[in-house]
Parts: structure tokens; C-alpha cells; sequence
């Protein structure tokens, strides 16, 4: 075994209808809450309402961001920054896949960093220009597809539309959300296309991992087990969710996996 520091700060609320009591678990983080989600969200206005509801019944002030596109832009985060400054937002939530999650956090490190956005990123492993982040308010994501694990990592992917450029931000010291709710229920209506896709994101970011190059057996008996634990119980329960679309226990399995599979 090699030497290694793990730290998971992201506390971890999991189950269905965990998403109607958002405002409570929520009420020891802030005050006045920027919601975050995708440009078209009348497929989920339901559940923003009750998000809403829920938010103002516990005494948190709410306010919409509803920008982002898959592969979000730098131009979706400054918007989100310049809402959350006007309306003195003190924490973010994020409702959506890793598109939203991550545009999600870059909005939350946005509002009290002090450079262009662009300098967050890191562009470029060999002219390393970035500027970390050192600090971002809390953040509060809420996934609705099991994919990318940003809903429990302190990553950051986004594109530069003037640039064309895609690249990342990865930065433990600010970026972890501060809480993670895992409501499965969210997932029931996710059309087969978008569930697999998302599963098979899960077991890609775990065979990243399973072929490391280490040839360390005792490193393989644990570490290449856990991560084999990870695909086969993605692979076995796909087919049931592609079958039975609204089963919960099904869904939650997809859901914790794409959390476990890249968090650190």
C-alpha cells in the first residue's frame, strides 16, 4: 500500500422525499440561497417549487439562476456571480447533473474571488497560469442524474466560449460541497438514453482507477475489488431501472455508485 491523506467533508443526506425537507437541512448553512439549475427547467418545476416551499418555510431567501447548458460556460458563471452579488446570496444550491453541480461551484468561488474567472481554471498543465480559488461560499447540490460524482468532489469542469477551451478547476480546500442531498426519487423520469449514459459515466471513472498501472497485489485484493464492487453493481442494476423505470431501490443504487465512484 501506498502512502495517502483522503478527506470527504461532504456530509451526505440519502433517501426518497429527502428533497422535502430541504429547507431544514439547510437552515445551519445560510440565510439567502442562489438556486442554480438548467436554462429549460419546466420538466422540473415541480420540484423547484417544492425546493422553493420548502427553503421559504424555514426563513431562507431564494433566488433563481436557471442558465446553465450541458457544458457550461464561463459567460453562465459570471451571470450566476453577478446574481449572487446583487442579491447577497450566502450559500448555492445546485439542482441538476454535473453540468449545474459544477457551474454550481465555480458561482460559489466566483463571488469571492478576486480575478477573471478564467484565471480559476486551469487551462494548461504545461503553462501553468491559474489562480486557485482559497475560498467559495457553501455549496448545496442536489443531482438529479447519477453520473459525475459532483455532487461529493471538489471539481469543477467548464468551458471558455470565447476560447473554445474545456478544462477544470480542482480544489479541496474550497470547493467540497458542504452538503450533498441523494433523493433517487428525482431520477424516476430520467428517459433510458440519459440513465445509461449516466451509468456508464459511473463505471468510466472507475476503470480510470482499476488500471493504474500498480502491480502491487495486496493494492489490487483491496483497491481493485472495491472498484470491480462499484461496476458489477452498476452493471447488474441498469438493466432493472431500463425494466422498471420507477424502481426506488434500483434508482438508489445508480445514485450512491456515481457518488462513490469519484469522490476522492
Amino acid at each position: 500500500m501506498q502512502n495517502f491523506e483522503y478527506y470527504n467533508p461532504v456530509k451526505v443526506v440519502f433517501g426518497a422525499s429527502n428533497i422535502e425537507k430541504i429547507g431544514k437541512l439547510c437552515s445551519g448553512i445560510g440565510k439567502n440561497a442562489l438556486l442554480v439549475s438548467y436554462e429549460y427547467v419546466e420538466y422540473m418545476r415541480t420540484t423547484i417549487t417544492d425546493i422553493e416551499t420548502s427553503l421559504r418555510d424555514c426563513g431562507i431567501a431564494v433566488t433563481e439562476c436557471f442558465c446553465v447548458t450541458a457544458n457550461p460556460t464561463l459567460k453562465q458563471a459570471r451571470k450566476g456571480v453577478a446574481l449572487a452579488k446583487e442579491n447577497g446570496c450566502d450559500f448555492i444550491i445546485g439542482l441538476g447533473g454535473g453540468s449545474v453541480m459544477d457551474c454550481a461551484k465555480i458561482i460559489a468561488a466566483g463571488v469571492l474571488y478576486p480575478h477573471d474567472l478564467a484565471k480559476m481554471i486551469l487551462f494548461s498543465h504545461s503553462q501553468i497560469e491559474q489562480i486557485p480559488p482559497t475560498e467559495a461560499l457553501p455549496t448545496v447540490m442536489i443531482p438529479t442524474l447519477p453520473a459525475t460524482g459532483s455532487e461529493m468532489n471538489p471539481t469543477a469542469v467548464i468551458t471558455d466560449e470565447d476560447t473554445g477551451k474545456k478544462s477544470y478547476v480542482w480544489e479541496p480546500s474550497c470547493l467540497y460541497p458542504k452538503l450533498a442531498v441523494l433523493d433517487p426519487s428525482l431520477t424516476v423520469t430520467l428517459p433510458p438514453y440519459q440513465t445509461a449514459c449516466g451509468a456508464y459515466d459511473i463505471i468510466a471513472h472507475v476503470i480510470e482507477a482499476y488500471f493504474n498501472g500498480e502491480d502491487d497485489k495486496y493494492n489490487m485484493t483491496l483497491h481493485d475489488q472495491m472498484q470491480l464492487g462499484v461496476i458489477r453493481a452498476v452493471w447488474e442494476t441498469l438493466p432493472v431501472v431500463m425494466e422498471h423505470p420507477d424502481d426506488l431501490q434500483a434508482r438508489g443504487v445508480l445514485m450512491w455508485a456515481a457518488s462513490i465512484g469519484l469522490n476522492g
